[in-house]
This record gives structure tokens, C-alpha cells and sequence, in this order.
């Protein structure tokens, strides 16, 4: 079933890229939009996986990663890690990602989640803190162990990619 949903997505994307003259052109379209399309399928996948609250904020997640430049794995995995994927986190919060040690409230998962994002582009990205090794010490201190375990939803998150690129897409 989730196979059909995404493929009719593609297809709605396959449909509205027809109107390019140049095939070469639609062809990079295309790749690009399966390789998003695929990116969204890991995160939704993992966070039904973990039966999380944030499941309906996939497109929020892809909206900040793109409007902030972050890889798109790196907000869901701190998620993760930091609560669960949403489950387990201050009442009413929506504080899944413990920012500020937790202390912050926001008014809606996509709130937290562009937040977050805009706070790792300003201050980590653009002071050159690319990788979660280097974000780890900043972010969570004096954690010996947060990077390893973003990281490991990142890499499971790349895994579902993986697998959902390696099955062809029937017509």
C-alpha cells in the first residue's frame, strides 16, 4: 500500500514534468524528484516504524531541510534520539528535538521542526559545524554518545533509501 501511495505521487510528478521540451532536462527532474521522493519515503517509514506523533510532518521536515540547506535526515534522527520520534517529550511541547535542554515550547511539530532547522543552519552550518561529530559536543554536551546515536537513525534512514531505490517502480 505504501508502495502505491508514493508511486502515484511519482506519477503526479512524472505528469507535471511532461511539459519540458528538452529531454535531458526533464530526465534530471525526474532523478531529482525520485531521490526526494525516496528520502521521504525513509523518513515516513521510520516514523511509522516508531508509531511517532510527527508522522503527518514529513513534508515539514523536507521543507525545512530545503529552505535551510541541512541534510533532510539529520533533523528527524536528532528526533529520534532526543524522544523517541515525538513520544516521549514535555507535555504539549512539541519539543522533540530537546532543544535549549529541553526548556523550549513550540506551537506545533512544524513550529519545532523549522526551529530547529534555522538554529543548526545559523549556528552550526554556518560556523562550519557540518557533521554530526562536530555538532555532538555543542549540541549535547558532555554526551560521549549522541553522535554515534543520531547517526545510527541517519544511517537506518539511508538504508530505507537504499532499499527503496533498489525495487523498480512498475507501470
Amino acid at each position: 500500500m505504501k508502495k502505491l501511495v508514493f508511486f502515484l505521487v511519482f506519477v503526479a510528478f512524472l505528469t507535471a514534468k511532461m511539459a519540458f521540451a528538452d529531454d535531458s532536462v526533464l530526465m534530471v527532474k525526474l532523478t531529482a524528484d525520485k531521490s526526494m521522493l525516496a528520502q521521504k519515503y525513509a523518513v515516513y517509514t521510520l516514523l511509522k516504524k516508531y508509531n511517532s506523533p510527527m508522522l503527518g510532518e514529513v513534508d515539514a521536515f523536507f521543507k525545512a531541510c530545503t529552505i535551510y540547506q541541512i541534510n533532510c535526515y539529520l533533523i528527524p534522527s536528532i528526533a529520534g534520539l532526543e524522544s523517541g520520534f515525538g513520544k516521549h517529550i514535555p507535555y504539549d511541547s512539541y519539543n522533540a528535538f530537546g532543544w535549549d535542554v529541553g526548556n523550549t515550547d513550540f506551537h506545533s511539530w512544524e513550529d519545532a521542526i523549522m526551529t530547529v532547522a534555522r538554529g543548526l543552519r545559523k549556528h552550526y552550518v554556518n560556523k562550519e559545524v557540518t557533521t554530526v561529530q562536530d555538532i555532538a559536543p555543542i549540541y549535547a554536551p558532555p554526551s560521549t554518545t549522541w553522535a554515534n546515536n543520531v547517526s545510527y537513525f541517519m544511517h537506518r534512514l539511508e538504508s530505507i533509501e537504499e532499499t527503496f531505490n533498489s525495487e523498480p517502480l512498475s507501470f
